[in-house]
């Protein structure tokens, strides 16, 4: 199962692809946490996108009760609607990693 760890070294190993491996340690810590918000903004709507209509109205509900729910508590959700939820997140992961890397190398200067 992925977990919080599993995160954190996801998002450090997508600063050091994208070339911020020898950043000072104040940048990569700003961009660290603004990039966790990102991925996991990333993961929920990615995720949500797989469900199925009762599945959303279900998600949505569950959200507004608790705006704030823990994140095992929405990986629970998800792995009981989503067939083969690790792989989802794991090509989530992959897709999105792509994604910041290319971005990152396309700014001028860096």
């Amino acid at each position: 199962m992925a977990n919080r760890e599993t995160f954190q070294i996801f998002i450090d190993d997508t600063i050091v692809a994208a070339g911020f491996k020898d950043a000072p340690e104040d940048f990569k810590e700003a961009y660290h946490e603004r990039l966790e918000l990102a991925f996991a903004k990333r993961m929920g709507t990615d995720l949500a996108a797989m469900l199925g209509k009762e599945s959303l109205l279900e998600f949505n509900e569950m959200i507004e009760r608790n705006p704030t729910a823990a994140p095992e508590t929405l990986f629970e959700f998800f792995s009981k609607h989503i067939p083969n939820i690790e792989q989802a997140i794991v090509d989530i992961m992959k897709e999105f990693q792509a994604e910041f890397v290319r971005a990152a190398k396309a700014v001028p200067g860096k």
